[in-house]
């Protein structure tokens, strides 16, 4: 009887225990979803208790990368980051390169749509590195197509189209075609063509964007495209064409409530370009408005069409004859382009630097490529005059051999038929390796190219960049930017920097009435777009802001006698 008791007690409690939601899965799934439904605050303890369950590093980054890729969708970049880079903490704990890839991908869609450009552009090399080793193509070309959409942020236009027309030619031949990637490819070369002005290119790729997009039935890159190929007519001339194209893409966003603020934002854009073009300036405020809006917003401010928005607006203020209005939206303007403009400075530079280590990495590689292929050609010449020998052996015993039935009678062979030529082919082959560096002449030649370009003070033009300087050397910018590198020990920002302030400094110095500039104005004089940038490097050379370093020449200066 004791023992029944016993075994039924034992049933109860089992069935009670499987009735209970405790196994681990169950347990992260409902914790998951507990922090999709809860505000940052309320989800810390939810986060503390999904950390603790016992699983693997690499299961507890796919865990956080959930939630990452969930709060990514709904537009909530920052918070999509809070999980993404907790997730490559623990993904780097794994060192499972798949995992990383996929993790640092991730990261770069956040930063890319959160408009922090250089982070994203960090992020995209790494999934570059890490995809090359574990041959994910996919993912290694969805890096290469998002930093083209960086390229293009930065007005780096022709790059960010040869970027993509070399990754369509991978998409072409992989499981990425007839993709919304694919569709995303084409929308961003559409868009560099677009920046360009060259309309027709624009409509080539965005209507091959709308026959994919309509085949896989992608809504979100047909109510992008439309608005793409609304503003092209508009730029023609055909302003109720491009109007219908914006009502098709207003429609889809409306209907799909597609909530990613920037399809909302282009359509704004574009509308108010036409209405201004119209010189409709009323009816181009009010989306200019809605736009600009979002400008309260950090991220917001940092857009460069919200920030064009802005200089649009003080002009159709101004056609109208509101001074007051006009002048406060261009300061407003002024403001945000600087910080921009400093921001892309800094982003662009980075991307050089990123050419720049690539090639040093691709000459490097192509180095030990020639060397391993010197070898080989030693080894198969010295292998090749090896078998010639021996074969030339075995035939002078051959025909030293008498011949007949009882070798009395052998006559001497003419043996001319059957000698080789000793000289093996690869003694004479070059090496198929080919090395690509910079010789030294071209160096030298750059080089003076470059003392001429100083002794004129090119530098101090604003049109002064690397892409400017590096055709004006008669060389390309990575290598002008891995010259000033190795030679001026620099690189090509610093190396512009220290000219400008140099001559800056020395002017100061020299002549009383550039001391009587403004800052803004000196900037300006020495190459500057922002009197920001130009204060920020000044001081880093010299200790001092500007206006402090003049006040510190004036005691110098001579008083006035009457």
């Amino acid at each position: 009887m004791k023992v029944c008791c016993f075994l039924m007690l034992l049933v109860f409690v089992n069935a009670v225990i499987v009735g209970q939601p405790s196994s681990d899965k169950e347990s992260s799934q409902v914790l998951i979803e507990r922090i999709k439904a809860a505000d940052e605050q309320a989800a810390v303890p939810y986060e503390k208790r999904l950390m603790t369950l016992p699983y693997s590093e690499a299961e507890q980054a796919k865990n956080l990368m959930e939630l990452g890729r969930y709060f990514y969708k709904q537009g909530t970049y920052k918070r999509s980051l809070h999980y993404i880079n907790k997730a490559i903490v623990l993904a780097q704990a794994s060192k499972e390169d798949v995992l990383l890839g996929e993790v640092y991908l991730m990261q770069g869609n956040s930063y890319l749509l959160d408009w922090q450009n250089q982070r994203a552009l960090d992020a995209y090399h790494k999934v570059l590195s890490y995809t090359k080793k574990t041959r994910q193509l996919n993912k290694n070309v969805i890096a290469k197509i998002n930093i083209a959409i960086i390229n293009r942020r930065m007005n780096q236009l022709n790059q960010s189209i040869a970027s993509c027309l070399n990754a369509l030619k991978i998409v072409d031949s992989t499981s990425l075609r007839h993709t919304k990637n694919h569709v995303n490819l084409l929308t961003i070369i559409s868009d560099s063509y677009l920046d360009l002005g060259e309309y027709g290119k624009t409509l080539e790729y965005a209507e091959t964007g709308v026959a994919i997009s309509s085949t896989i039935d992608y809504r979100k890159g047909l109510a992008d495209l439309y608005t793409k190929i609304g503003h092209v007519y508009c730029k023609k001339g055909d302003h109720a064409l491009g109007t219908d194209y914006f009502d098709k893409a207003l429609t889809l966003i409306k209907k799909e409530a597609i909530a990613e603020s920037y399809f909302m934002e282009n359509i704004h854009f574009f509308t108010a370009i036409s209405f201004h073009d119209q010189g409709r300036y009323k009816e181009a405020i009010i989306p200019l408005l809605a736009l600009t809006h979002s400008a309260t917003k950090v991220e917001g401010r940092q857009k460069y069409r919200t920030i064009e928005a802005h200089k649009l607006l003080a002009d159709s203020y101004k056609q109208l004859g509101d001074t007051e209005n006009s002048a406060k939206w261009y300061d407003t303007y002024i403001t945000l382009n600087e910080a921009y403009l400093e921001k892309k400075d800094e982003v662009v530079n980075k991307i050089y630097e990123k050419d720049t280590q690539q090639l040093g990495a691709e000459i490097q590689f192509l180095k030990q490529e020639y060397v391993v292929q010197q070898k080989r050609n030693k080894y198969l010449w010295l292998g090749g005059l090896l078998v010639t020998l021996t074969l030339g052996v075995l035939l002078l015993l051959h025909l030293k051999r008498p011949t007949g039935k009882n070798n009395k009678e052998a006559k001497p062979v003419d043996d001319r038929s059957y000698l080789l030529d000793p000289k093996p082919e690869s003694a004479s082959a070059k090496p198929v390796g080919k090395e690509i560096l910079i010789n030294s002449i071209k160096v030298e030649e750059v080089l003076k190219r470059l003392e001429k370009l100083e002794n004129q003070e090119y530098f101090l033009t604003m049109g002064c960049n690397l892409r400017a300087m590096a055709k004006k050397v008669k060389t390309n910018a990575t290598y002008l930017s891995l010259i000033i590198n190795q030679y001026k020990d620099k690189k090509f920002v610093d190396y512009i920097n220290d000219l400008r302030i140099d001559y800056a400094i020395e002017r100061l110095k020299k002549d009383k009435k550039f001391r009587s500039f403004s800052v803004k104005s000196i900037a300006s004089e020495v190459g500057y777009k922002s009197d920001y940038s130009f204060a920020k490097h000044f001081k880093s050379k010299t200790g001092l802001n500007p206006s402090d370093y003049i006040k510190k020449l004036r005691p110098a200066e001579p008083l006035a006698t009457t």
